[in-house]
């Protein structure tokens, strides 16, 4: 938990895309870039795949220990993920669009038709789906990092320069429209998240699924 804190904490006090950029929102320090460098290393991705493997294991853990006292196991799990969905969407409207808990309740429902499959299907499915899933990812952004390159080279094209001047335009306009809201009064910035990032939470499920589930 505190290893995911040390990769968000850049969001809480600067725009959601300063946990990707020591550079955002302004030109970062020597420090700053160690710093970055430091979290990316050691924690970015691998507190929250361990995270995931806890709560996996805490679905297996609830689900024996009901079954050893005789009850309904498998709908008792249901119930705590229908709540824990709740949960997550009073954390995203109330207090943080950043919230994971709906992520975790709904894939946890699809982890739970799985949890019969024997362990060996499970390990290939999980390094299947992981692999297709980093690898659907990649080729998407690549052509993104490569026109990065090329502006930064000096061997891009007027359309690349252009799309890429673009492309730095729409993210900033992100930061700062991220910016004011979050500098509203607290009633004014969950209006706004309620009516114009009312779907943000259904972006995260469909961006970091395949990731989860894995």
């Amino acid at each position: 938990m505190l290893g995911i804190l040390a990769v968000n904490a850049a969001s809480f006090a600067a725009p959601g895309s300063a946990a990707y950029s020591p550079d955002i929102p302004s030109p970062g320090s020597a420090a700053d870039h160690w710093a970055f460098a430091f979290t990316f290393v050691f924690f970015e991705g691998k507190m929250r795949a361990l995270f995931s493997i806890l709560f996996g294991a805490s679905l297996i853990l609830f689900i024996e220990r009901k079954e050893a006292a005789g009850a309904g196991s498998a709908g008792l799990q249901v119930r705590r993920l229908l709540w824990l969905a709740l949960f997550g969407l009073l954390h995203f409207a109330l207090l943080w669009d950043g919230d994971i808990l709906l992520l975790y309740a709904v894939v946890g429902l699809g982890a739970l038709f799985l949890r019969r499959a024997p362990a060996r299907d499970l390990a290939l499915l999980a390094a299947l789906l992981f692999s297709l899933w980093q690898a659907w990812g990649s080729m998407t952004w690549l052509p993104t990092v490569w026109q990065e390159a090329r502006v930064a080279a000096g061997t891009a094209n007027v359309r690349e320069e252009a799309a890429h001047d673009a492309y730095l335009a729409a993210l900033r306009r992100a930061d700062r429209e991220d910016t004011a809201a979050t500098l509203l009064p607290y009633a004014a910035e969950v209006s706004t998240r309620l009516t114009k990032r009312w779907d943000h939470p259904l972006a995260v499920i469909a961006q970091t699924w395949g990731e989860t589930l894995s």
